[in-house]
């Protein structure tokens, strides 16, 4: 269980700027919302999964049980059953974090990295959410944002930032500067985050600033000075895979109840909320769970909250 928050920490939080929402077309946009633990209890979760088993679905407070007991099934098992996989193989403790890019097919390859090596989520600081759902980032993603639980910072770098370190984030940033070390000097079997900056004028001053390491990505002598922020992208999250798979023998960091959840979450993503209704069980569930259920809050809402409520 989260220990008490101490009254510092009570007044701490309240100055912290959470995700703003999720990007129109990822995993968690949509009809329904998903309940987001305080940033003390997702930094004593070893896997940074920021989520409690929560929904609201039409209107009603639910388990994750019960919208897999009604959507899985609409589906074939090996549709079902990829899901299920999928989820039990995601990574929340390593996260991208782009900040400030302009190209939308940079954005949708990364989208398309993080989903292909098991990473579920990406946060974008001062990024339009058009450059992550548009049809020019969609042909390079290929729809992997649909999968990804892509969360959007509107109060900027120094905001996003303080969230990361008090949610338990090592912060990395990408940037050549005279203490920056090469990636495969990063212990990435620890909870971190890497910000990627703008393609022309790389990270932000304020994100080296407040980052706790900048970090290179080695290359051999060449004409050119750096990688493209997609495949820089791309190979630190493979760097951090490759460290994972060696330790622990696998990359995934989800606890079963957190991969539950995750499948309920994408369940939802594939049928839609009202898909729901016609399970005989539903609208009894929904009837007894409504008599203790109360609303829930934004992200937003939640980081206002003392640190470790739900």
């Amino acid at each position: 269980m989260p220990s008490a928050a101490t009254d510092n920490d009570e007044a701490q939080s309240t100055l912290l700027q959470g995700p703003s929402k999720p990007v129109k077309g990822s995993l968690c946009s949509g009809n329904w919302k998903l309940a987001f633990k305080g940033v003390h209890a997702i930094a004593e979760t070893p896997s940074r999964f920021p989520y409690a088993d929560r929904f609201e679905v039409e209107g009603q407070a639910v388990s994750s049980e019960l919208v897999i007991e009604a959507l899985s099934m609409q589906l074939m098992d090996e549709r079902a059953g990829r899901f299920e996989r999928v989820a039990q193989h995601r990574c929340y403790s390593i996260m991208p974090v782009v900040e400030g890019l302009v190209d939308r097919g940079n954005v949708g390859a990364i989208c398309r990295s993080a989903d292909a090596m098991g990473f579920g989520t990406m946060h974008c600081i001062d990024t339009s959410s058009g450059r992550v759902k548009s049809s020019r980032a969609n042909r390079t993603s290929k729809g992997a944002e649909k999968w990804l639980d892509v969360q959007e910072h509107k109060h900027g770098t120094a905001a996003c930032i303080a969230y990361l370190k008090a949610c338990g984030f090592n912060v990395l940033v990408t940037q050549l500067t005279p203490t920056s070390v090469p990636i495969h000097d990063i212990d990435f079997t620890q909870p971190t985050a890497f910000i990627l900056g703008n393609e022309v004028n790389g990270a932000s001053e304020e994100a080296i600033a407040l980052a706790d390491q900048a970090v290179t990505v080695p290359m051999s002598p060449s004409f050119v000075e750096s990688f493209n922020v997609s495949v820089a992208a791309a190979l630190i999250m493979s760097e951090a895979r490759r460290q994972r798979m060696a330790k622990s023998g696998r990359s995934g960091d989800l606890t079963p109840e957190e991969a539950r959840i995750l499948t309920a979450a994408m369940l939802l993503k594939q049928r839609g909320s009202r898909a729901v209704q016609w399970h005989p069980l539903w609208r009894d569930a929904f009837l007894q769970a409504s008599a203790s259920a109360t609303p829930l809050k934004t992200p937003e809402q939640q980081i206002r909250m003392p640190c470790n409520a739900v």
